[in-house]
């Protein structure tokens, strides 16, 4: 068993610089929050000066001994590389030092042209799968993963001069829905977007994380660490929005909400320059209303977990997820991974750090 490193080359060709990554220094980031990037840096020896480690180009690891389609352990893009003499004193030896970004990264890369980026009133549904079919959006190999249920209406709107990435946010700012892209199947470049509430029930994790050990096996359920930590965060609760759009501004409030945390009045300002109609605009203030009620529970963690199941809960995935000494979190719960951080420590195992969050 092993965990393989490659990048593709200038000229197109993947090439395989395991034996150029140092033991136990690996440690890679992804996200999946709403198209966020998560950033990485790993250091590439190159004691012969043979690499050319050229920019925007694909970097992925794998792990063999991962089964079926979870031998991808990271996938993104270099980024920024820093050339230093890192451990060699003399002569040519180099190190690298590979800045990456993960998968979410090629959402900003192209800017919509053309005619149909001119938009009419459409569900969002419609409006993705219109997005689908684009040539620049075209790097999104399967759109499966998008929830055509509960749609919501949009104003007309052209995105011309916009990007992907804009198209997906106001998407999600009208119908709530969570978004961001992961690797599909065995291959590193290929990528699936997931466009769904962060309730949904697919894309779940077979393992459990707990901190009772009445439930640990090392089996399926694996132990989190000592250091796990809730952040209950007020600073997203708000009783008013104030929702300026092309036409006008919106101004709703709830007295339940300012009632509960004896605001006396929160407000926020959540402009929308694609939301063209009052209707629209007043639908997208009061979805911000309602999802802007409660704290937010945010909990980072971390387990040490076989290689065979480094895979086993991806970013996105949601997992169950039990601490008896955080309120509200006693019995297993059902939690969306938001940022996923792997780290090898040994052949056979890896420590993996997540961020959770039911919201």
């Amino acid at each position: 068993m092993s965990l393989t490193h490659y990048f593709r080359g200038d000229d197109g060709v993947v090439v395989e610089i395991t034996d150029n990554v140092r033991l136990y220094t690996f440690e890679t980031t992804m996200q999946a929050e709403e198209g966020s990037v998560g950033t990485s840096e790993v250091p590439v020896d190159d004691p012969s000066s043979e690499l050319t480690i050229g920019g925007h180009r694909l970097f992925y690891s794998l792990e063999d001994a991962a089964t079926g389609s979870n031998t991808v352990t990271y996938v993104g893009y270099t980024a920024d590389r820093n050339v230093t003499r890192g451990p060699y004193k003399t002569d040519v030896g180099r190190e690298w030092r590979v800045n990456l970004v993960d998968v979410n990264s090629v959402l900003s890369r192209r800017i919509l042209t053309g005619s149909t980026a001119n938009r009419p009133a459409e569900t969002d549904v419609a409006r993705i799968q219109w997005l689908a079919g684009t040539e620049e959006a075209d790097i999104i190999d399967d759109f499966s993963m998008v929830d055509t249920t509960g749609a919501v209406m949009m104003d007309a709107v052209n995105y011309d001069g916009q990007r992907p990435e804009d198209v997906l946010n106001d998407c999600s700012q009208q119908s709530g829905k969570n978004w961001f892209l992961t690797n599909v199947g065995t291959f590193a470049g290929n990528f699936w977007l997931f466009y769904r509430q962060a309730s949904d029930e697919t894309y779940s994790s077979p393992l459990r994380l707990s901190n009772s050990l009445a439930d640990v096996d090392d089996t399926w359920t694996f132990a989190i660490s000592e250091d796990t930590k809730l952040r209950r965060d007020p600073s997203r609760v708000y009783s008013g929005i104030h929702l300026p759009y092309d036409g006008g501004t919106v101004y709703v409030t709830s007295a339940a909400t300012a009632n509960t945390f004896a605001l006396k009045g929160r407000d926020a300002s959540m402009p929308a320059e694609n939301v063209k109609s009052l209707a629209r605009a007043t639908d997208r203030a009061n979805r911000y209303l309602a999802d802007l009620d409660t704290e937010e529970d945010r909990i980072t963690t971390s387990y040490r977990v076989p290689a065979a199941k480094v895979n086993f809960l991806r970013e996105g995935m949601r997992v169950q997820f039990r601490a008896v000494h955080l309120p509200g979190y006693d019995s297993f719960t059902w939690l969306r991974c938001l940022t996923r951080t792997v780290k090898q420590d040994s052949e056979e195992s890896y420590w993996v750090t997540v961020e959770l969050s039911a919201s």
